[in-house]
């Protein structure tokens, strides 16, 4: 089965063209800070609500008065929470997973730029020990 080579011009074309959009740079990580909640219109509403109220007035049968609609607005608040949290962590792991790319692209570069100084070193070793050998010819 014959191999497709693929010339060294479109090589190199495809090259820098990757180099050039992985050299974009990794934005700023940015901690994560919920929408604060404002509660005065909340506070402001229950007040409203509170002296709305009879005398002595009971919310199911029990002392504790408007319970169930303090509870309703926290539990919305944490889910808001959850929710933001949510896309801050789709955020984040997009910015991981680009830098986890960038290093392995990094590490591959720098193995082959290592290997090429080596196979450099090797070259001057040869060509330094050929110069001062004797009776070589130059």
């Amino acid at each position: 089965m014959a191999r497709f080579a693929i010339p060294t011009s479109i090589q190199l074309l495809i090259t820098r063209l990757f180099s050039r959009a992985m050299l974009v740079p990794l934005p700023e990580p940015v901690a994560f800070a919920p929408t604060p909640v404002d509660l005065e219109p909340f506070r402001a509403e229950l007040e409203r609500m509170v002296g709305g109220l009879a005398p002595e007035a009971v919310d199911e049968a029990t002392g504790h008065v408007l319970d169930n609609l303090i509870n309703t607005w926290a539990e919305r608040w944490i889910a808001d929470l959850v929710s933001e949290h949510a896309a801050y962590r789709v955020a984040v792991e997009r910015h991981l997973a680009l830098a986890d790319a960038l290093l392995a692209r990094q590490v591959v570069l720098s193995h082959h730029r290592y290997r090429a100084l080596v196979d450099l070193n090797r070259a001057y070793e040869a060509a330094k020990e050929a110069l001062e050998t004797p009776g070589t010819r130059h």
